[in-house]
């Protein structure tokens, strides 16, 4: 079963835990049931006594979320990201949850709180893929999902060491485990897999591991709430589950897909839907393009959007959402409204598998820009030792990216309105917000932060008008207002760690590089060659260097990388690769990433050092420019 919700609430929080069996020392609440503002705390174990342990400190630890997709293998749907400070990585896909995580001795979780709903089966495939550690579901979460303390749920999890674990927390408290099963299973290895099902009756929960019982354990009764997951790293762990399903039906070893009634238990096959499951049927809907009319009411337009879905995917097309519809709705197989395409293959192309060499060396996350299918752009994310591109959505086509730490926000341009203008866009991590901030009547691009995360800067130029001269624009963060940066022409544009601009600009001759402070006074030309054309600059991340593109007037395509000192002295060259080079990006003091283009059509990043020879940074994937250093804090 392929779910494929919109996005993740910002609720990432980490806890100080210590989980028995996993560092040796048991973790449990001092004290058994009592209430406690209306949520009932959990009664004792009834096979096993409850171990005794300490529990420590509250320890909250914020995630930024981005959108992303890893198709190393396609998913259906997209995924949310997510990015620590300390570079943690996680994430979940509509079908592949990929979670990595390297801090030890934190519990980590996410809530999904859109949905309220009361299943009574809940079922994962989990996939250790390295390190260990313990992996397991949320659910029945209740409270304030942005108050931590406010929550009360339980947790099923299971470890790489096959213990199986119980948690549950109640409003207000501590969490506490209920009770474990040192040897559910054997230990899990690599590329390993197990099934973790939990049944979820009026009074008990059953725990099973590859479909035997492993624990019972006497609960108060069910009640409604929200499914989570969480994890937790001895050292460094990542895990991949699958097949998620949360049904009434019968526990069985891999249920089709059409006999199961996905998240809810009181709408029979083929009766009309009410509630969450109009929601889900909906958000579905228009994720594929359809248009299902007004969330929560099951009209005569989400009848008629789920009529047109059943005959786009050969099914009878009565406008009721029967076992077959919810089949075909929740696979990545479901045809899109205008395409004869399946999503994953609409997916498949737009966001292009691609992967990052190894042996180059990546030294810090890069942002980069990739051109997929029908010419769109999307921005994908090369993190330090993996393998595969994650990539960024942003609602439509993206390029050129400007990352924001502190604020969580990535500056784009896109060409989504106009395939022959650029317009600047916002994406907001923690909301999935996007916003267009450039103004329609302008061709705008280069977008770059300034240094205190205050200002954005671009380059724009109008589209009507006798003054067709590009300036560059400020987009002031805190009141949203843009306004012309210095009335003299000015081109692509970076600044410097203490608040200095470099940017491109046209002296009648060439194409030179100026200096100037942050409100545009004081330009200095830093190149001041009348034979050489230099454009595209890039600071240091001490600020004591400028990487800069020049080629002579005479020979356009001999585009190489030099280095230069502030000033504009000790100018060096950095390549000596043929054809066009473009878009130097430091990633440390000694290593800068480019776009070199050995043809008109293809574009591949290579990484340059102090010493050594180029290294092709991305394999099997020639459509790569516009690249940016992606901070993981200010």
């Amino acid at each position: 079963m392929r779910l494929a919700f919109r996005l993740w609430l910002r609720v990432s929080v980490g806890l100080c835990l210590l989980l028995s069996g996993l560092v040796g020392v048991g973790c449990a609440s001092p004290s058994p049931a009592e209430e406690h503002n209306g949520t009932p705390t959990l009664p004792p174990a009834t096979s096993t006594p409850q171990p005794t342990a300490t529990v420590l400190p509250l320890v909250v630890q914020p995630f930024a979320p981005l959108l992303y997709d890893d198709f190393a293998q396609i998913t259906s749907g997209w995924t949310p990201f997510f990015v620590d400070q300390q570079g943690t990585v996680n994430g979940y896909s509509a079908e592949t949850f990929a979670f990595s995580t390297a801090n030890p001795g934190q519990l980590l979780f996410n809530v999904l709180p859109s949905l309220n709903f009361a299943p009574t089966r809940y079922a994962v495939e989990l996939q250790p893929l390295e390190g260990a550690g313990i992996f397991g579901l949320l659910f029945e979460v209740r409270g304030n999902p942005t108050d931590y303390a406010s929550l009360a749920y339980y947790g099923v999890g299971l470890g790489t060491n096959g213990e199986v674990l119980v948690l549950s927390k109640a409003e207000a408290a501590d969490p506490q485990v209920l009770q474990t099963v040192p040897s559910a299973t054997s230990p899990l290895g690599a590329g390993q897999s197990a099934r973790l099902t939990v049944n979820r009756l009026s009074d008990r929960l059953s725990v099973l591991v590859n479909e035997t019982e492993v624990l019972t354990l006497a609960v108060p009764a069910q009640a409604a709430g929200t499914i989570g997951f969480f994890v937790r790293a001895v050292d460094r762990l990542a895990v991949r589950f699958d097949n998620l399903l949360l049904t009434t039906g019968t526990p069985d070893a891999q249920p089709p897909c059409a006999s199961i009634r996905p998240l809810f238990d009181t709408t029979a096959s083929g009766v009309a839907l009410d509630g969450a499951d109009v929601v889900l049927v909906q958000r579905r809907l228009a994720h594929l393009g359809y248009i299902p009319g007004p969330e929560g009411l099951y009209g005569s337009q989400t009848a008629a959007a789920v009529a047109q879905f059943q005959t786009r995917n050969g099914l009878p097309a009565d406008g009721v959402v029967g076992a077959a519809t919810w089949c075909r709705l929740l696979s990545s197989e479901a045809v899109l409204v205008n395409s004869d395409q399946s999503e994953r293959t609409a997916l498949q192309e737009r966001y292009r598998a691609a992967t990052i060499m190894q042996e180059a060396g990546l030294p810090v996350p890069l942002l980069l820009s990739v051109r997929g299918a029908a010419q769109q752009w999307q921005i994908a994310l090369a993190l330090p030792d993996r393998t595969s591109l994650h990539y960024i959505d942003t609602g439509g086509d993206a390029l050129d990216p400007a990352w924001l730490p502190s604020q969580g926000l990535l500056a784009f341009t896109s060409h989504r309105l106009n395939s022959a203008q650029g317009t600047i866009w916002l994406l907001d991590t923690a909301s999935g917000a996007v916003k267009q901030i450039s103004a329609s009547t302008f061709d705008s691009k280069y977008p770059a932060w300034s240094p205190d995360g205050r200002a954005l800067m671009f380059t724009a130029q109008p589209l009507t008008g006798a003054d067709k001269q590009a300036r560059n624009y400020i987009y002031t963060l805190a009141d949203g207002r843009l306004t012309e940066w210095r009335a003299e022409q000015a081109g692509w544009s970076d600044w410097s760690p203490v608040g200095t601009v470099v940017f491109t600009r046209w002296t009648g001759q060439s194409f030179d590089l100026f200096a100037a402070n942050a409100d545009g006074s004081n330009a200095v030309n830093l190149t001041n060659t009348d034979d050489y054309h230099e454009d595209i600059p890039a600071w240091s991340p001490s600020g004591d260097r400028i990487a800069f593109v020049r080629n002579p007037k005479a020979a356009p395509d001999d585009r190489q990388v030099y280095t230069m000192q502030a000033d504009g002295s000790e100018v060096q060259a950095a390549t000596t690769l043929p054809g066009p080079n473009s878009n130097p990006i430091w990633l440390d003091a000694n290593t800068l990433v480019l776009a070199h283009q050995s043809s008109a059509e293809t574009r591949q990043p290579y990484l340059i050092r102090r010493s050594g020879a180029p290294q092709l940074l991305i394999a099997g994937e020639e459509r790569v420019w516009f690249m940016q250093r992606f901070a993981l804090q200010p």
